[in-house]
């Protein structure tokens, strides 16, 4: 299976069609940008094919690491809550006492 992130479409369009939307959602991502349709199907194709058989049961990540920021979030709280919010984060809704660890 598939799971791509925002790729540029008629769906995605109204999303991406507002700047402030567009601006911060490029500005978190490992590449940048939205995805092209070429790029997820390209993927796919390659699924479809006969060098491919041996996958199955996989779910592949067409996101240009959108994945990646739920990981590095996910880093960030550990480290929260092993160390405390630091002097960055004074001010913010953000502590120790306030995220619970993925473990």
């Amino acid at each position: 299976m598939a799971k791509p992130g925002i790729v540029a479409t008629d769906i995605v369009a109204e999303l991406l069609a507002v700047p402030s939307t567009a601006d911060a959602y490029r500005a978190q991502m490992p590449i940048g940008r939205e995805g092209q349709p070429d790029e997820a199907a390209a993927m796919v194709l390659s699924l479809l094919g006969d060098r491919a058989a041996w996958v199955t049961g996989q779910c592949i990540g067409i996101d240009g690491g959108n994945a990646l920021r739920a990981a590095r979030r996910a880093f960030v709280d550990q480290a929260l809550v092993r160390e405390g919010p630091g002097p960055e984060m004074a001010g913010s809704r953000a502590s120790a006492s306030n995220i619970v660890p993925n473990n």
